[in-house]
Order: C-alpha cells, then structure tokens, then sequence
C-alpha cells in the first residue's frame, strides 16, 4: 500500500534559525502556504469534535456544577440533609415519691409479661433499667446483652419493652463508629443495637468504641475536625443495650450481663408487644424510675463502694457494682437478692448452629440407651463413635472434648456437675438436666405433628420415671457436695428453671453408662 510522502525545505534567512512553526505561519513558498492549509484544517475539524463531544455531556457538567453549589451553600448556610433529626421527649416525672422496693418488682412483672426469662435475669433488667436512668452517679456502665442459641427467641420484643423503660432510647440495627460517638457526645442516648451478630465481629473499630464505654476515666476518643484538623475530644459514656444470635466478641461479653433468651414453651405465654401501640403502663413505669433516681441521685454518688460475693472474679464485679449500689440505695430485701442473681450468671461461648446439632445427638444417644445420667469423658466417646457427625473433626480439628462439650452445652445454660454412678463420683449430666433445652430447641425437629411432638416428650418424661421406679441393684439417692452447695447459696431467690439449673438440682436416681 503506497503513501503520498511530501517533503518541505525550510529555508533559512540569515543568520536566524527558521523553525516548522514560524516557517508556517510566515510567507513561505507554495509548499509552505499548502501545508499551513492543510494543517489549520485538521485543527478546526479536531475544535468541532471537541465540541460535539462537549455538548454530549452539557446537561451532566450542569447537573454536577449545581450539586456541587448546593453542597457548598449546605456547608455555609445549615445543610438539608438526609435521614431523620435525632430527637427525645423529655420525661415528665412522676409527681409522687416512688417506694424504690415495688417500683422494681413491678418492672419485674413488666418484663416478665413480654419475655421468657429466667427470674435472676428479670430481676439484673429491672436494676440495669434504673441503671440508665442513674447514669450519671456510675463510674461503670455494663452493656446488658440479649444472646440466644437461635433466631425466634425474643430480643427484639425484650428490647422493645425496655426501650419505653430507659431515658432517651436510640434503637438502631447498625451503625458507624462515628455515628456512635457523635452521637453520644450530642445526646447522651440509650442505645439499644439489634442485629449485632451481623457486624460486631466485622467491625474492629466499632467494637473498640464500644468497649471504652464501660468506664467513664476511658469514655472518650479522639478525632481531627475543620481544616485545621484540630483534634477533638468525644465521650461515649451511655447505657447500652445489644442483642444477638450466638456469640459477641470477648471484649464485648466480658463487659456485659448477658441475658441468655431462649425459645418459647407452648405452656409459656407472653404477650407479644407492638411497637405501634401505646403503653401508659409502662410509661408510668419510665416515669417512677426517673423520679426515684432523680430523689436519690445524692445518695447514688455519695455511695460507698459496695461489698461483693468473694466467688465473684474482678470483671464480674466492676459490672455489677452499679447495681449493687441501686440495691443497697433501695435496701429492703434486695441487697441480697442481686448479690444472689450475680452469682447465677455465667459466661458462654460456642457455635449456635452446632450446639443445637450437638443437643439433638445427646438426645438420641439418652433414648437409644435408657439411660438417665451420664459422665462427660463417657459421653464424649459416645458422641465422637457416631457415624457421619462431625465430633471427631470440631475443636479446630482436635475433635470433641469434655471442655469442649461443657462451652457448647452452656449456650443452654446446661453445665457440668458431680454425677454419681454406682460408688464412683465423677463430673457428668443428668438427663433431667436437658428437657428444658430438648423442648425449646428440639421440639420442631423431632415431630412432623403435634401428636408426634407430644409422643416423644412424653417418652423423655418416661426414661425418667422408668429409671426413678427401677431402683435395684444400684445405688440409692445421693446429693453430691457441689450441687448441695449450690443450692444452699440461692434458697431465697425462686428459679424457673428449676429442673435444669444447676442451682436446684435435686437428688438423681443412677443408673451406670456405659453398662458393663
């Protein structure tokens, strides 16, 4: 393929050297004048397709000029900006002394007539709601933290109710860092977060926001603003309130109580609670706590610091003192009691979704052996010899232990204690010590109706009986010291969970496993 190649001589004149450009635009013989045309040519044609291409993106350019107007003019002149205002009503206090004794039995009853809860639970949300209203008097905040094995066991009813109980409630399902600390240092709100299962454990920076709430010395972090990055000071000193499936984060469960919601008996009936609907009852409730704390904020921060059970480690403590300081402020018989229901909480940690796997195995292998008791080392080995179950491989790959077992089981509030077996002592379970978890958790597995349901758990009922009738040949009714110890320490406060809570354990007919 051939090319029209032109060659053009420059000319020089004198002793000034002539270069393309100038020799173009200057006389130049009739080479010179035809490139010089050719070459204003391409230059106009290149001008039009700029502008066409321009007007292509006319309306965009003048879309995007006027947006960047309007947020100029935000900045300077108060922005119109997206979402909501945060806002909160203030509290109208009740015109009355409140008696501090019945305002927290009634919040009691308050919570138990929405929630399935255990009563030591009850009675720590009923102190932690005055808590937040006494704010201020705390030099510790703990989180109050609703986990449960599965969803459907009621935290988002549980913080409903408590959210027209606390001052200034601010509900979210998630949330920035940042929005939580200007928030905080705006407002000084409730929080109540749900969903935290969804974001805790992503989310590193929150978390650490989050965690210097507990203490009001370390309430605060730090942040450059303006164009000077001027650093500022922020508090995050609030009641907070979470909610969860599962786990939290360490950090965030050692700084919390934790309320372990569980799944709904049938023979359990709560009201469901609308959101929509108003509520006076509780809202005179808001409005009594408010005034006693309000009479007795004095005496709240002038308080001695509070004794303490000795069994209590040194985090536990610093969560509950404000707590035990409303008590004590409060006097009558609940000093005592919230020292009692401290001493009931426990920390877990687990899977959720294998810890229920794990409870529908120890049912089977309870049935398949008619047994009624069992020890941990043996219950173990039992679990890791089924076939196709994943006990062998859990645990990092360590497999199935008995401490391993114990976490998982503590998602239920199921725990470890002395079983005895014929003459020997050792830490095991007692079957009873699982129909709680069974019925919660298990019921919709086990059945495809509402015979088969009633079916099988009237064949748990019968392992029991059966082994309570069939007592020869081995040894008779005998209460191990940890359980007798356990229940001298909270004879004053009644549990609901009386068959499977290690507080009221009771005297187990034994029946050896593996049988020899």
């Amino acid at each position: 393929m051939g090319a029209d190649v032109r060659v053009v001589q420059l000319l020089q004149s004198g002793t000034k050297k002539v270069g393309l450009d100038d020799y173009l635009l200057g006389d130049g013989n009739e080479q010179s004048i035809d490139a010089k045309t050719r070459l204003i040519r391409r230059q106009e044609k290149a001008l039009d397709l700029k502008h066409h291409a321009l007007a292509q993106f006319k309306d965009w350019y003048v879309a995007k000029k006027k947006e960047r107007q309007q947020k100029k003019g935000s900045h300077e002149n108060g922005p119109a900006l997206q979402g909501r205002a945060i806002t909160f009503s203030p509290i109208e206090l009740w015109p009355q002394p409140v008696d501090g004794a019945q305002l927290v039995k009634d919040i009691i009853a308050a919570i138990g007539r929405f929630a399935v809860m255990q009563d030591h639970e009850r009675i720590a949300i009923a102190f932690w709601i005055l808590h937040s209203h006494a704010h201020s008097a705390a030099d510790c905040s703990p989180i109050l933290t609703h986990l449960s094995p599965t969803p459907g066991c009621g935290k988002t009813q549980a913080l409903g109710v408590e959210k027209r109980l606390v001052p200034k409630p601010l509900a979210s399902s998630n949330c920035s860092p940042s929005a939580i600390f200007r928030c905080v240092e705006a407002h000084r709100p409730t929080l109540l977060i749900d969903e935290g299962d969804s974001f805790f454990s992503l989310d590193e920076a929150l978390r650490g926001i989050l965690n210097s709430g507990h203490t009001r010395t370390t309430a605060y972090v730090l942040r450059s603003e303006g164009k000077d990055n001027e650093p500022r000071q922020f508090s995050t000193w609030s009641p907070k309130i979470l909610a969860a499936i599962g786990k939290l984060p360490l950090t965030i469960m050692q700084r919390s109580i934790i309320i372990h919601m569980r799944k709904r008996k049938k023979s359990e009936p709560v009201e469901r609670f609308l959101d929509r609907r108003e509520y006076p009852e509780l809202e005179e409730l808001r409005r009594k706590a408010a005034r006693w704390v309000a009479n007795n904020l004095t005496a709240l921060e002038q308080a001695p610091e509070p004794s303490f059970p000795l069994s209590m480690d040194d985090r536990p403590v610093g969560n509950w003192i404000p707590l035990f300081t409303i008590a004590d402020t409060i006097g009558a018989e609940w000093p005592e009691k919230i020292r009692e229901a401290a001493q009931q909480f426990k920390g877990t940690s687990g899977n959720t979704a294998q810890a229920v796997e794990l409870l529908a195995d120890i049912r089977d292998l309870f049935a398949e052996k008619s047994i009624d008791r069992v020890w941990s080392a043996d219950l173990v080995a039992a679990l890791k010899e089924l076939d196709g179950r994943p006990w062998n491989d859990v645990n990092r790959g360590k497999g199935l232990t008995t401490n391993y077992l114990g976490n998982q089981l503590g998602e239920f509030d199921i725990h470890p204690d002395t079983v005895r077996i014929g003459t020997q002592t050792k830490k095991g379970y007692v079957l009873d010590w699982f129909k709680d978890a069974f019925e919660r958790y298990l019921v919709h597995e086990r059945s495809e109706s509402e015979a088969e349901q009633v079916e099988q758990d009237n064949e748990i009922n019968d392992l029991v009986e059966v082994s309570k009738r069939n007592t020869e040949g081995h040894v008779s009714f005998q209460k191990s010291e940890l359980s007798t110890r356990k229940q001298k320490d909270v004879t004053d406060v009644p549990l609901s969970n009386g068959k499977n809570g290690a507080a009221q354990r009771s005297e187990w007919e034994t029946r050896p496993w593996p049988a020899k």
